[in-house]
């Protein structure tokens, strides 16, 4: 587990199979570990927020940064991400199917609330795909900030039910 406050970014997919969503992950792993330290979750599978769209893969990754980032580079850093796996969001529906779809789910003890970004991810206490991982991360125990309650605590009430796959997500020591 990385002490600290590191940044924590929740990954999901649900286009191109199951091979090619793993091997997505693995290059966003790839590219943030030239930035920091890098651990990883076991990967789940989740019903999509919208009826009849295709399941979708899960993950989470926490980054120990090796420099200062502000919100901004983060959060350009994400998306040119997505971009790179194919991802249109101008094209896309809301919560709709997607190659890649990287999250800002929390930075340590942070909260940033502005336009572009909010920290922690405003919908991340109601999500079982990004707390289920992050507990595999931070710890049961680890206060969402503003919330001042646990990740385990926010899990119990959260949903869709999510489903452990055999794939393992690509880890710093790989």
């Amino acid at each position: 587990m990385i002490q600290g406050g590191p940044l924590v970014i929740g990954l999901g997919a649900s286009v191109g199979g199951d091979d090619a969503i793993v091997a997505r992950f693995a290059a966003v792993v790839a590219w943030w570990r030239a930035h920091g330290a890098v651990i990883g979750s076991r990967i789940y599978r989740s019903a999509a927020l919208t009826i009849g769209d295709p399941p979708f893969l899960n993950a989470a990754i926490a980054i120990e940064l090796a420099r200062p980032w502000s919100g901004r580079e983060v959060l350009a850093a994400l998306h040119q991400l997505e971009a790179e796996a194919g991802r249109d969001r101008a094209r896309e529906g809301h919560w709709g199917p997607r190659p890649l779809d990287l999250d800002l789910l929390a930075w340590g003890d942070r909260r940033d609330d502005e336009p572009a970004l909010t920290v922690p991810h405003p919908r991340l206490t109601a999500r079982s795909f990004a707390l289920i991982p992050m507990i595999e991360l931070l710890g049961p125990a680890w206060i969402v900030p503003g919330t001042g309650r646990t990740l385990a605590a926010h899990a119990v009430t959260a949903g869709p039910p999510l489903t452990l796959t055999d794939y393992p997500l690509v880890s710093a020591t790989d």
